[in-house]
């Protein structure tokens, strides 16, 4: 690896960092002498205080009490960012390097239980010794991370069993390369192991629930998308949901958990997971706010936003780890466009009165809180308490109870134009029914006659099926209209019609009122002889009955008869048997009425 500073350099840099901090001797280094009883309590010691502190390199192990000895090694105080103190010995932005850290500190011999150092978080990759006094042999406490590039930052919680007895120099090698601020930001604490562990654990099992709901969550959101297809917002909040468990699964260390034991290059895919996960989040919100707040920004903006994040994804895939470190201005740039972007269409669609946009926006400020929460803990050496992982979460449930309703909506909605459909289906299939049936009688009319006459041209392809037409007009219903008025006159139709209806019909024969006061009966695989009794039996029926009758008069109707058959397979069409029964109909009212004539 290229040295970070010229050899030539180096003094002048010591120099000018022991000007900064004050000579070794001058300064005094805190020393932490452990007691036995306080560790046996299970009591936390943090390790907070001025320690040895070099910047520019990894001080050799055997070297660094002569250097110490010798005034080249300045202080700092722990727990605190290098980034202010070393902002004179790099010209980086970020403080990319590397630094030696060391601390004084003597454990009681034969302590009789184990006890942990707990690393809570260093933003780069580090390794951890025990130096004994009077010895240059070194002892490898952990490591974690890539602490000789810093391409790949540590596991943010790590706890390491410390053995180390008697007096000695625990010393921290460390190398950052990422863009949050570097160094030692929050307390290393010794602790009896017991204690630790159980608090670490509830630590494990809350975040490890947290991140479990996520994933949870998206999937329950992509099945929702299986079965309602058209409804994009729960694809986008699924994908949203996947994002930020991949997010806190990286940065609490769960995927280098579970997948060290198969790669040696976990830290790699921990890294790539984040940026991963970093680049999806925005992208896919600003979607699925556009799809939340519709009519904002134009379609080619979203396939942009698409395209942006496919080739960030890409290139964070295949980008070596130190690569992507030394561009992160242009990560920040992605997320600041797209944050910005997000932040856009919230202000429009509240500023439009959308619906949903009040919401969105009061729960996009609770997660930017939680961020601006974290931005300054990840900068304060006091204030060590990180929310957005957890604000997030809340977030997302805000967001779902907007899906939800928004599935709530659309379904009523559906059920509504279901329901509406339905009806227009009815009031079109009794408006069809009312076409071609006859408003008076219920029989069919001359509209459902050509329907029948259509299939029956459709059909008509076996050979020698018969089918017998019978017509009948009532005799003398003029007279009976303009004596007795057209409402008696309604009255004998509809009394004829029930007549027919209740005739020993067949579902498949049709009945229908053909004109005023004529009748016309299609009987399928009625032979003329079947359809002339069929007409006879109704005839001696209608005469022998009595067709209306109230307290001042009793009326007897009678009909002539036409009775016809019509032959499949001769081209001869049921319209023409149909002309040929109403000729026959009019030979039966020229012979006198009352009768049936073939």
């Amino acid at each position: 690896m290229k040295p970070l500073f010229n050899p030539h350099f180096n003094c002048f840099f010591a120099f000018l960092f022991c000007a900064f901090c004050g000579l070794a001797n001058a300064v005094e280094v805190s020393r932490f002498d452990l007691d036995r009883e306080t560790l046996l309590s299970g009591q936390q010691i943090e390790l907070n205080g001025s320690w040895w502190f070099s910047f520019g390199e990894h001080v050799p192990i055997n070297e660094l009490r002569s250097k110490i000895e010798a005034g080249q090694i300045g202080t700092l105080n722990v727990p605190q960012p290098w980034n202010d103190a070393v902002a004179e010995l790099t010209d980086n932005p970020y403080q990319h390097g590397s630094a030696t850290y060391a601390l004084p500190l003597r454990i009681p011999r034969n302590l009789g239980f184990a006890i942990s150092l707990n690393v809570s978080y260093i933003a780069g990759g580090y390794r951890l010794y025990w130096l004994p006094a009077g010895s240059n042999e070194s002892i490898i406490i952990g490591t974690s991370g890539d602490w000789q590039s810093g391409a790949y930052t540590g596991i943010e919680s790590e706890s390491y069993s410390f053995t180390g007895e008697s007096e000695g120099l625990l010393i921290a090698h460390i190398t950052k390369q990422n863009m949050y601020k570097g160094g030692i930001r929050q307390p290393i604490s010794i602790q009896r192991s017991e204690f630790f562990h159980r608090a670490d654990s509830q630590n494990w099992v809350v975040r490890g629930i947290l991140i479990g709901s996520l994933f949870v969550m998206s999937l329950h959101y992509l099945v929702q998308y299986r079965f309602s297809r058209d409804n994009l917002s729960t694809l986008l909040l699924s994908i949203l949901c996947f994002a930020a468990a991949l997010r806190s699964a990286s940065t609490a260390g769960f995927i280098e958990l579970f997948v060290q034991q198969w790669t040696v290059n976990h830290f790699l895919l921990t890294i790539k997971t984040e940026y991963l996960s970093l680049v999806l989040l925005p992208v896919s919100y600003f979607i699925f706010l556009n799809y939340m707040l519709p009519r904002i920004v134009p379609k080619f903006i979203i396939y942009f936003a698409v395209l942006s994040w496919l080739i960030a994804s890409l290139l964070t895939i295949y980008l070596p780890a130190p690569l992507i470190s030394k561009y992160l201005d242009a990560y920040l740039l992605f997320l600041s466009f797209w944050s910005a972007a997000v932040i856009v269409v919230m202000v429009v669609g509240v500023l439009r009165k959308l619906r949903f946009s009040w919401q969105i926006f009061i729960s996009s400020l609770i997660l930017g809180a939680g961020g601006v929460n974290d931005v300054i803990a990840s900068r304060s050496s006091t204030h060590n308490i990180y929310l957005v992982e957890y604000v997030f979460f809340i977030f997302l449930f805000f967001q779902a109870q907007l899906v939800g309703q928004q599935l709530r909506d659309s379904l009523s909605r559906s059920n509504r134009l279901s329901k509406e459909k339905e009806d227009l289906q009815q009031a079109h299939s009794k408006a069809l029914m009312e076409s071609h049936h006859d408003h008076l009688t219920g029989l069919a009319n001359r509209t459902g006659l050509k329907k029948l006459e259509d299939s029956f041209e459709f059909s008509d392809s076996e050979k020698g099926v018969t089918t017998g037409v019978v017509m009948l007009d009532l005799d003398y219903f003029k007279h009976i209209n303009d004596t007795y008025g057209h409402d008696i006159g309604d009255e004998i139709l509809v009394y004829v019609a029930s007549l027919l209806h209740g005739y020993s019909l067949r579902i498949s024969d049709f009945k229908c009122r053909y004109g005023g006061e004529e009748f016309l009966l299609i009987l399928p695989g009625a032979s003329l002889d079947r359809a002339e009794e069929m007409a006879e039996s109704l005839r001696s029926r209608l005469e022998n009955s009595i067709a209306y009758s109230d307290n001042k008069i009793t009326l007897k109707v009678t009909a002539s008869f036409g009775v016809a058959v019509h032959h499949s397979g001769k081209g001869v069409k049921l319209k023409e048997a149909i002309i040929a029964a109403d000729k026959a109909l009019y030979r039966a009212k020229n012979r006198g009425r009352n009768c049936v004539s073939l």
